[in-house]
This record gives C-alpha cells, sequence and structure tokens, in this order.
C-alpha cells in the first residue's frame, strides 16, 4: 500500500469532496424554500442535490479505514480511542443542534417543510444517545438531518468488526454485495410489519441505516482502490461475476436491485479516485478544502439559516411570475445561505468543534501514556 502516514495528513482531494458534499446539501434545501417554479431538468438537478450526504458516507468510510490502519500500528487503546475521537468529533456540535431546534420549536413553531412529529422527551432523549434511527418518529425529529448522524454513529459501532475482517478488494467487493443482501431484506421485513402511519414509514425506510449500508461499502472500497497497489488488484471472478449479472437483472426486469442513492455512489467513488490519482485544481483548491474542514458545522447551520430566512421572509428577492425570477430567487437564496452558513459554521468550528476534538486527543494521549506505564511495568517485573 501508499505510505499512509503521509496521506492521512494530505488528503486535499477527500476535504474537498466534502465541500461539493456539503454545498450539495444546501442546494437541495434552498430549493424547497420560497418559490420553486424551476424547469425538470433544474427540479432533477437540485432534487438530487441529497446525494451529498452519500458523498459523506463514502468519505466517512474512507478516512475510517484509512485512520485505523495508520493509529493501529501506534496505539495500544486503538478501539477505545476510535470512539473518543468519533464522539467528540460528533457530539458537541449536535447537541447544540438539538438544544437550538428545541428552542426554536418553543418559540418560533414549525418552520420545517412537510409534516414532521411533534418533539417528544423520548425523541430528544434518543437523540442524545443517537438512537433515533430506531423509530419513523424520531429519526428525523429533533434535529433536520439528524437521520445522517444516527447513521454515521451506529456505523461506527460496526467499524471494530470490519476492519478485522475487511482486508483486501476482495473482502471489500463481498462486504458491498452482503451489504446490499441486507439492505433489501430489512426494507422487505420493515414493510411487512409497518409499526407507523405510511408517512413515517416512507420517509424511515429511506433514512435508516440499512437503506444505506452499500454506500458506507462503497467507501471501505475506496479506501482499498486508492491505497491497494494495482498489481495487488485480486477479486475473485465470480464476485466479479456477480456486478455485470445484477445490472443486467435490474435492466432487464426494471427490478431496483442498485437504489439511485447507490448508483450515485458508484459515480462518487469513480469520481474520488480519480482525485486521489490527480487533485484538479478545479475540483481541490483552498476554497473546497476549507468547506471541507467545516462541512459539519455547515450541515447543521444551514438548517437554522433557511428555517430564519423563512420566518422572516427573506426567501424571495424579485417577483417571481416567470422561471427566470423563480432561477434568479433560488441564486441569490443560494448565495445567501451559503455565505451566512459559512460565516456562522467557522465560528462553530473554531469555537465548538476544535476545541472538543483537542480535548478528546488530550483524553487519548492520558490513556496512552498510562498504558505505556503499564505495559512498562509489567515488562520490568
Amino acid at each position: 500500500m501508499k505510505n499512509e502516514s503521509d496521506q492521512v495528513k494530505k488528503l486535499g482531494y477527500i476535504d474537498s469532496l466534502r465541500g461539493f458534499a456539503v454545498l450539495a446539501v444546501l442546494m437541495v434545501h434552498c430549493a424547497d424554500y420560497g418559490t420553486n417554479n424551476y424547469p425538470d431538468i433544474i427540479e432533477s438537478i437540485t432534487g438530487n442535490g441529497g446525494r451529498g450526504v452519500q458523498l459523506f458516507f463514502i468519505v466517512s468510510a474512507f478516512t475510517l479505514f484509512l485512520s485505523l490502519h495508520h493509529r493501529s500500528k501506534k496505539e495500544n487503546n486503538v478501539y477505545s480511542n476510535f470512539f473518543i475521537r468519533r464522539f467528540f468529533r460528533i457530539a458537541p456540535m449536535f447537541y447544540l443542534a438539538i438544544i437550538y431546534n428545541v428552542v426554536e420549536r418553543l418559540f418560533m413553531g414549525y418552520v420545517l417543510i412537510g409534516y414532521y412529529p411533534d418533539v417528544t422527551p423520548w425523541s430528544v432523549i434518543s437523540s442524545v444517545f443517537f438512537l433515533h434511527g430506531l423509530s419513523p418518529y424520531w429519526i428525523n425529529n429533533v434535529v433536520p438531518g439528524g437521520w445522517t448522524i444516527t447513521n454515521e454513529m451506529m456505523f461506527y459501532c460496526m467499524i471494530p468488526f470490519l476492519f478485522k475482517k475487511i482486508k483486501n478488494l476482495n473482502h471489500a467487493a463481498i462486504a458491498f454485495i452482503i451489504a446490499v443482501f441486507i439492505q433489501h431484506c430489512f426494507i422487505f421485513l420493515v414493510k411487512q410489519v409497518p409499526f407507523a402511519e405510511p408517512h413515517f414509514m416512507k420517509g424511515f425506510l429511506f433514512f435508516f441505516l440499512p437503506n444505506h449500508l452499500p454506500v458506507f461499502a462503497c467507501g471501505i472500497f475506496l479506501y482499498f482502490l486508492v491505497y491497494t497497489p494495482k498489481e495487488q488488484w485480486k477479486i475473485n471472478p465470480l464476485i466479479l461475476l456477480f456486478f455485470p449479472l445484477s445490472f443486467l437483472l435490474q435492466l432487464a426486469t426494471g427490478r431496483e436491485l442498485y437504489s439511485q442513492h447507490v448508483l450515485f455512489s458508484f459515480a462518487f467513488v469513480a469520481f474520488a479516485y480519480v482525485l486521489s490519482i490527480k487533485e484538479f485544481k478545479i475540483f481541490v483548491n483552498p476554497v473546497s478544502r476549507f468547506l471541507g474542514k467545516i462541512s459539519y458545522s455547515m450541515y447543521l447551520v444551514h438548517f437554522a439559516v433557511l428555517h430564519l430566512l423563512f420566518k422572516f421572509d427573506f426567501l424571495d428577492y424579485v417577483s417571481t411570475g416567470t422561471v427566470i425570477e423563480s432561477l434568479l430567487n433560488l441564486g441569490i437564496r443560494y448565495s445567501i445561505v451559503i455565505l451566512l452558513t459559512v460565516i456562522i459554521s467557522y465560528i462553530t468550528y473554531r469555537l465548538i468543534e476544535k476545541p472538543f476534538q483537542q480535548l478528546g486527543k488530550r483524553i487519548i494521549k492520558k490513556r496512552e501514556t498510562k498504558t505505556g506505564m503499564k505495559e512498562a511495568n509489567l515488562n520490568s517485573i
């Protein structure tokens, strides 16, 4: 494999991919608000901005495997340290988002597009423990877009097992096939026993973790694709045969073996692999990398920005009689949301994300020092 200790520090294209992912998510949500009299092609483009979430998932799985491979050579408590890092990376901003959104609901009412169930003590508690993905009524209830956070945290719980079992491209390909099988089995089983109203069940079947396991598996495959020397690219022919046959089956029958968000994931893997070979400046540059670094804050903050623009009726800026005027409003709205979101997110990144990440690092350093001292004492006996 490539020199991963150097690559962990560089990965400019990974930061940039996060930047593009968050811009795509902002785009789809900006298009949902205000006047949205768009041509079909624009609706299709903005609607698929939601696929930025899948790009986030792919990048997450990729970087987790890369980081664990690097740290497993240096740390004594590699898996417990992993969970400490992830908690201090995800929890502080998410907890702030919980507080903000509960306060917003209490004082501003419902300003979300679509119908959401009432916030309850149980939905808040489930969010605090990242278990809101277990219920159709909780999964996207307290924090808008919070379904991605529960999926991330539950996927983290699988990482130690996956990291031990998946060791090469062949294993990664098998893992993807298993993930697709699990995806369809869970969707089938949940459909047999609907335990919520149809509106919430429909959202739950898309949001819940099993539906995105193939996407995370794509990120693991990308890791091995990038860091396995080409002369060691080996996948069992029987495993390879699965892919053309499954594609042909989908094309011939019209049955959705690979759902749209999984198909997008294939394209994202190819795109990321190309950038790993050459970081084209148009895609990998200081702006895209900066947006990638603050992308987590941007993801959580932009909902609040949109809600406030909605509350103060500041979503449309010119008359909305024509398609051109609707597109102009969308462009202005998108620009305003990006600007405000970046400003606020940079502040939260500096004041919340970075300090808590540093706290996690200090805790890990102290644990590693204690473990090293214990081992030294044992060796001296």
